[in-house]
C-alpha cells in the first residue's frame, strides 16, 4: 500500500540520463552552448566531493556549471533530486524556468519539479510535472512528452511537502528551516537528504542569514548530500568557514587560494583542493564615483536612451526608487522610449507581469535596434538576473553588490551597440571630513537603513576618484 501511493504521487523518482553539455540547456534557439574551463572544473570536482564552492565572475555560466555537475552525479546514481536556493523570490522565479527546460532536456522519465517560496502558489507554473523532451511515449491523457503539464492539486502542492518533491527551486528560508527550531523542521531536514543542493548568491546574506546557511551546510554534508555554493565575491574569511562547516581543512587549498576564478572541492575529514580554471576574458568599465547630482543622472539616463541604449538606475530604497520614476517620467521628451519602475512593493501580479516583460526585453536575445529604454529598480535586479544594459547609474552600496550590478553592464558580446563603451557611474553622497557619526550617517540618507553606514563609507572611499575598472577574471578585479 506505502509502496502504491509513493508511486502515485510519483515520489522520489525523476532518473535523468547523461546527456552532451549542448543539449542539456538546449532552448529552441540556433545557440549550441559548449562548456567551459569553470564548467568542466566544477563537474570534475562533483565526481567525488560533497562540498563544492564556485568562485567565477558574473556571467561566466555558474548556474548551467552546478547543474551540469548536478546531472552527472544524479544520472550515476550517487544523489536523487535537487534543490536550487536563491536569496530572493524573483531570482527563484527565472532560475524556477531555466531549471524546468534543463529538466525537460535530461530526464529518463517523469519528475516533479516545485518552486518553494512563500508567494510560490500564486504562480501558475509553481508545481510541474515534467515529461522528457526526447521520449516519443504518449503519456496517459494523449498529451505530447513535451509538453509540460500542471496536475490541478497534486500532493507536492502543501507548503509543508514542498521540499519532498524530487526536484525544486526556491528561496533559501525554506532550506533554513530545516537547521532551526521551528514546526516540522525535520520534515524539510529530511527532504533535502539524498539531494544535490546548490546554494547560489551565498555572499550576499547577512551575518545572521550566513550563520545559518553556515549551519545548513554542516547538516547537508552529514546527511550525505553533494553541496555546491556559487559566489562571483565570496571572501576569503567565509570561504574558510564554508570549509570548517564540512569538516574539511583549509591547507591545500591556500596555495591557489588568491586565484580568480578558483574551485574549491571538500570531502569531511579531508585536505581541500582548489582549481584555479584559466580564463581570459576581461571587461573594462569606465568608471565614474563622485557627487553627481539628481539633475545630472537623470539627463544623462534620457540622453542615452534617446540614442537607443538600455539604461538602468539602481536605487537602494523602494521609496527612492518611486521617486525616480516620477522625476523621469515629466521629463521624458521621445514618446517612444520605454520607462519602466521594478521593486518588491508591487501586488504579485503586476510585479510578475514587470519581470517577465523587463527580464526578457533587457535578456540575452534583446533587440539590436529599436527605441532605447530606461528602468528604475532596486536590488531585484543585482543578482541570478541575466540582463545586459549598456549604462548603468547605481547609488552607493557595499562593493560586493556594486560589482554585482557591474555584471549586468554589457553582459554579452553583441554585434552593435548604441553605446561605445561600457559606462558605470556611482552617486556617491556628499560627505563632511570633520562630521560626527551622526552628520555621516545624515549624509549617507536612506541607503544607511539599508547598508550599515560603516561599509558604505569604506566602499565610497575605494571607489572615489577611480576612473576605470578592469574585470580581470584571472586575477580577481583590478584597478587602474
Amino acid at each position: 500500500m506505502a509502496a502504491e501511493t509513493l508511486t502515485q504521487i510519483g515520489w522520489p523518482g525523476g532518473a535523468l540520463q547523461v546527456t552532451p553539455f549542448a543539449e542539456a540547456f538546449a532552448d529552441g534557439t540556433p545557440l549550441r552552448f559548449q562548456a567551459n574551463s569553470v564548467q568542466r572544473a566544477v563537474v570534475e570536482a562533483a565526481a567525488s566531493a560533497r562540498l563544492i564552492i564556485v568562485e567565477a565572475p558574473m556571467g561566466c555560466g555558474k548556474t548551467e556549471a552546478a547543474l551540469y555537475a548536478a546531472q552527472q552525479v544524479i544520472a550515476r546514481g550517487q544523489q536523487q533530486g535537487l534543490y536550487f536556493a536563491l536569496p530572493t523570490q524573483v531570482t527563484s522565479n527565472r532560475i524556477h524556468q531555466r531549471v524546468a527546460r534543463f529538466l525537460k532536456n535530461t530526464l529518463a522519465g517523469t519528475a516533479k519539479l516545485r518552486l518553494a517560496h512563500a508567494n510560490s502558489w500564486l504562480e501558475d507554473d509553481f508545481d510541474l510535472r515534467l515529461q522528457p523532451a526526447y521520449s516519443g511515449s504518449q503519456p496517459e491523457g494523449g498529451d505530447r512528452a513535451s509538453e509540460t503539464t500542471r496536475e490541478a492539486r497534486s500532493w507536492f502542492a502543501s507548503a509543508k511537502h514542498a521540499l519532498l518533491a524530487p526536484y525544486g527551486v526556491g528561496t533559501i528560508d525554506q532550506a533554513l528551516q530545516g537547521v532551526v527550531a521551528v514546526k516540522h523542521f525535520f520534515v524539510r531536514r529530511f527532504a533535502l537528504a539524498g539531494k544535490v543542493v546548490i546554494l547560489d548568491e551565498i555572499h550576499s546574506y547577512d551575518v545572521y542569514t550566513g550563520t545559518l546557511v553556515t549551519a545548513l551546510i554542516r547538516e547537508l554534508v552529514n546527511l550525505q548530500c553533494s553541496v555546491i555554493v556559487l559566489s562571483a565575491t565570496l571572501t576569503a574569511a567565509w570561504r574558510k568557514e564554508l570549509l570548517k562547516a564540512a569538516n574539511a581543512s583549509e591547507d591545500g587549498a591556500t596555495v591557489q587560494s588568491e586565484q580568480y576564478p578558483l574551485v574549491t572541492a571538500a570531502n569531511p575529514g579531508s585536505v581541500a583542493v582548489s582549481v584555479a580554471p584559466e580564463w581570459t576574458q576581461h571587461k573594462r568599465l569606465a568608471l565614474r564615483a563622485e557627487c553627481i547630482s539628481e539633475e545630472e543622472t537623470i539627463e544623462a539616463l534620457i540622453s542615452r536612451a534617446e540614442t537607443g541604449q538600455h539604461v538602468l538606475w539602481v536605487r537602494n530604497t523602494v521609496v527612492e526608487a518611486q521617486q525616480s520614476f516620477r522625476a523621469l517620467l515629466g521629463q521624458l521628451r521621445k514618446g517612444d522610449l520605454k520607462l519602466g519602475l521594478l521593486h518588491s512593493r508591487f501586488p504579485f501580479q503586476r510585479r510578475t507581469e514587470l519581470e517577465q516583460y523587463w527580464l526578457e526585453r533587457l535578456g540575452r536575445c534583446r533587440p539590436g535596434d529599436g527605441p532605447g529604454s530606461i528602468i528604475i529598480a532596486t536590488q531585484v535586479v543585482e543578482q541570478s538576473v541575466d540582463i545586459d544594459l549598456d549604462f548603468i547609474v547605481s547609488d552607493l552600496a557595499p562593493t560586493d553588490m556594486l560589482l554585482q550590478r557591474m555584471g549586468r553592464l554589457w553582459r554579452h558580446e553583441r554585434p552593435t551597440r548604441a553605446a561605445t563603451q561600457p559606462d558605470f557611474w556611482i552617486r556617491l553622497p556628499e560627505l563632511d571630513p570633520a562630521g560626527d557619526a551622526r552628520a555621516l550617517k545624515k549624509a549617507l540618507g536612506r541607503s544607511a537603513w539599508v547598508y550599515a553606514p560603516y561599509v558604505l563609507l569604506r566602499s565610497a572611499a575605494v571607489f572615489a576618484d577611480k576612473t576605470s575598472l578592469t574585470l580581470q577574471t584571472t586575477f580577481g578585479p583590478c584597478w587602474r
